[in-house]
């Protein structure tokens, strides 16, 4: 047992409670890491281009692909960024600590025939080596939503407590499924013309 396995009962207090927030909790969001979208415009630039080659032999010119190779791009830099930065979170976010959902910020999008949806973006507390973090999810999504009050495990980078990874599957399976569906539609399209 260690002191990341006994947090302050404090940390868990009630949202309305006058005492919820104190002067010593650390608060921020994750650090920006552009490495994972750097490699995935890379990785997007060399399938593009073997797109456009692969439509040139299919269909004797790359005319068809025009429109379609700009949903390719879109899915696959939504499909690569989505796993490399999975892969880079779990590689840099070692330490499992308890957190608690602390707050949920809410926002609310209206379209053009007035349909209303909303979106959530957790504030998540926990306890780590001796002091209270609150971290503010960046990302707003309405996939895997906690409750405030509810209790998870996130995995925090231990020399950045305030770089959180939070395993959401049912998040990542739609971001990677939007992804291969925008890359294979349009070559799809390519070879049936």
């Amino acid at each position: 047992m260690n002191v990341y396995d006994n947090p302050p009962k404090d940390l868990y207090r009630a949202p309305y409670d006058p005492m919820n927030m104190s002067d010593g909790v650390i608060r921020g969001t994750s650090r920006a890491d552009y490495s994972p979208l750097k490699k995935s415009l890379a990785i997007t630039a060399l399938l593009s281009i073997a797109v456009v080659l692969i439509a040139k032999l299919f269909a004797g010119n790359v005319v068809p692909i025009g429109f379609g190779l700009l949903f390719f791009i879109i899915g696959s830099i939504v499909f690569w960024t989505t796993i490399f930065n999975c892969s880079s979170k779990k590689k840099n976010c070692t330490q499992p600590v308890t957190a608690v959902c602390h707050d949920l910020h809410v926002s609310v999008s209206r379209d053009s025939d007035g349909t209303t949806s909303r979106t959530y973006s957790p504030v998540w507390r926990y306890y780590f080596n001796g002091n209270y973090y609150e971290h503010h999810e960046s990302n707003s999504s309405n996939i895997d939503v906690p409750r405030v009050g509810e209790e998870r495990t996130l995995m925090i980078d231990p020399s950045d407590p305030l770089t959180i990874y939070r395993k959401s599957i049912p998040q990542m399976l739609f971001l990677l499924i939007f992804g291969l569906i925008f890359m294979i539609v349009p070559m799809l399209m390519v070879m049936i013309d």
